[in-house]
């Protein structure tokens, strides 16, 4: 069973926080979705970050029969994703777009383009995320500018720059905000002070969202994966990995 598949089928229907336990390196950043039928909200995933998890939330969306957008910095990435996705799913509809989620103008460039080849916006995941690995006695400002601009930012620009979209597609069906936090807001980690703290504004900037924005009809929930073991958390120090509580996963 695809444990991201059974979680963006619970997220449809729910306005639970939930936690799942895998995390991965992220370059496809959001994902706009339009989901195809009545029995599954219809919805145009824009996502940002590549990787496992990333690839694992795309592919579920596509066997739900939603129109993808799949967003980030890297094309080559993004298109290897696309044919991923299209080799498992011949006629799943997904389509790639290069934009700087932590640049305002890039965002809304891209926002226009996936207007422009998509249609409505039904859903929105947004997956960006960075991490800067030292010691808090030694952690430089630049990694914390970096880390917290991205992670912080993204998410509350994008969804700003989507807000018109979604509340158009509201007055058919629900429609949906996903937010991609971590497990390590609820039990800390050494050496990720940065990177924890800015996921735990994720959550909180998620049940603000989703107060503001319920009573227009938009959802919005926050995913709080664990560890998987991926490219970004081998190149993470042993002392990371093997931290109390760390249970990291060689498979999704």
């Amino acid at each position: 069973v695809n444990p991201a598949l059974l979680t963006i089928q619970g997220l449809l229907r729910k306005t639970d926080h939930l936690r799942l336990p895998y995390r991965s390196r992220r370059n496809i950043e959001s994902i706009l979705v339009r989901q195809a039928s009545k029995e599954i909200d219809r919805a145009l995933p824009w996502q940002t970050g590549h990787g496992q998890q990333t690839a694992a939330i795309a592919l579920a969306l596509a066997q739900q029969g939603c129109r993808l957008t799949l967003a980030g910095r890297g094309l080559a990435k993004l298109q290897e994703q696309c044919k991923r996705i299209q080799g498992q799913i011949p006629h799943a509809q997904v389509q790639s777009i290069v934009i700087d989620v932590s640049q305002a103008e890039s965002v809304q460039n891209g926002v226009a383009q996936a207007q422009a080849n998509l249609g409505a916006v039904n859903i929105l995941v947004n997956n960006a995320g960075a991490a800067w690995g030292a010691a808090f006695d030694e952690f430089p400002e630049a990694g914390w500018d970096k880390t917290v601009d991205l992670n912080m930012k993204t998410p509350f620009f994008l969804t700003q720059a989507l807000i018109g979209p979604l509340r158009a597609a509201a007055k058919d069906r629900v429609a949906k905000v996903i937010n991609i936090a971590s497990g390590t807001v609820f039990k800390g980690s050494p050496m990720l002070l940065h990177y924890v703290t800015s996921k735990g504004a994720v959550v909180a900037m998620s049940r603000c969202l989703a107060r503001e924005l319920g009573e227009d009809g938009i959802r919005v929930n926050t995913l709080a994966p664990g560890l998987v073991m991926s490219e970004g958390v081998q190149a993470c120090p042993p002392s990371l990995i093997a931290s109390p509580g760390a249970r990291v996963l060689t498979r999704m």
